[in-house]
């Protein structure tokens, strides 16, 4: 088991949040900055993750609707053969 307090497993985050306590970040460039590096999948993961029940009000549970790019086993089959 490690020794280490938390904190020091996390320089950047630490030091991110005390330049913000400091003035010297805006938190809503730290904000944009983060959602813009970030995927659209992150962001949501995120989302759903820290603010899970504001996530569902808002899309719902659409886990199964997810467009994922690929096509169902019925497009898949159609495509192998049209009289199928």
């Amino acid at each position: 088991m490690s020794t280490t307090p938390w904190h020091k497993t996390r320089p950047a985050t630490d030091r991110i949040f005390e330049l913000v306590e400091e003035g010297v970040l805006d938190k809503d460039a730290v904000i944009s900055g983060c959602l813009n590096y970030m995927s659209e999948d992150d962001v949501n993961d995120m989302f759903r993750s820290e603010f899970f029940e504001l996530h569902e009000s808002i899309f719902g549970d659409d886990e199964d609707d997810d467009d994922d790019g690929q096509p169902d086993e019925a497009q898949e089959w159609h495509d192998f053969d049209p009289d199928c």
